[in-house]
C-alpha cells in the first residue's frame, strides 16, 4: 500500500480544505496519507521507504506562496528529491479563463522553484476562493475591488468557492500512477518538530 505526505500551507483555510481533499483522493485510491501543517515542520526527516511521494499544497497570498511552504521545502529538499513529489498552487489566478492568467499562476509556481531549488514531478494550478464572509471590513473592500477589475464575483454576502474537485482528483490520481509502490516501506515516522494533523 502506498504512503503520502500531504503538506499543505494554509493561510485562510481554504488551502487546508483542498489538502484534506487530496488526503481523501489518496485514500479512494487504496493509498494511506498523513496530513501536516508547514507552520509545524521545519525540516523534514523522511526515512528511506517513510513514504512513496509527498503532495505539497499552497495558497498565492499577495503574489507569493507562504514563507512556512518556502522555508520547509528549502530546508527539505534532499528529503524531497529523494521520491516523487507534486505541488498544488492554489491561487485566484487559476479560476480565471485566459491563457494570460494561467501565465499568471504559472507563474508563482516558477517562482517557487527558483526560490527553494525544488523540481516536483507534477504541478497542478488549482483554483482558489474569495471567503468574504470571513474577512474584516477593510480587507473585503480590497479584495471586492480586485475581483472587479479583474472580473471576478463581488457579491460580498457569501463565499465563492472556484475549486475544480474533479480535476484535482485526476491530478491525485496521474500522480499516483506514477508513483511506484516499496515493496519494503517502513511504518511512517514522525518528521522532526512536526504536530500531525489528522
Amino acid at each position: 500500500m502506498k504512503r503520502y505526505l500531504i503538506l499543505y500551507g494554509s493561510v485562510e483555510g481554504h488551502t487546508r480544505t483542498i489538502a484534506e481533499h487530496v488526503l481523501e483522493s489518496v485514500r479512494n485510491l487504496g493509498a494511506t496519507g498523513e496530513l501536516l501543517d508547514a507552520t509545524n515542520a521545519l525540516c523534514l526527516v523522511l526515512e528511506e521507504g517513510e513514504y512513496d511521494g509527498v503532495i505539497v499544497c499552497a495558497p498565492v497570498h499577495a503574489g507569493k506562496h507562504p514563507a512556512s511552504v518556502i522555508e520547509t521545502i528549502r530546508d527539505s529538499l534532499v528529503c524531497l528529491e529523494r521520491i516523487p513529489s507534486a505541488l498544488v498552487s492554489v491561487s485566484l489566478a487559476a479560476a480565471i479563463d485566459g491563457e494570460e492568467h494561467r501565465a499568471e499562476a504559472q507563474s508563482y509556481v516558477d517562482d517557487l522553484v527558483r526560490e527553494t531549488g525544488w523540481s516536483p514531478t507534477r504541478v497542478h494550478l488549482a483554483a482558489g476562493a474569495l471567503k468574504y464572509t470571513q474577512y474584516d471590513f477593510f480587507k473585503r473592500l480590497l479584495v471586492k475591488l480586485i475581483a472587479d477589475r479583474r472580473g471576478g464575483d463581488t457579491d460580498t454576502s457569501h463565499d465563492w468557492v472556484y475549486t475544480d474537485w474533479s480535476a484535482l482528483d485526476r491530478f491525485v490520481a496521474e500522480f499516483d500512477a506514477e508513483v511506484p509502490p516499496r515493496a519494503d516501506a517502513k511504518p511512517m515516522g514522525v518528521p522532526e518538530t512536526a504536530d500531525r494533523l489528522e
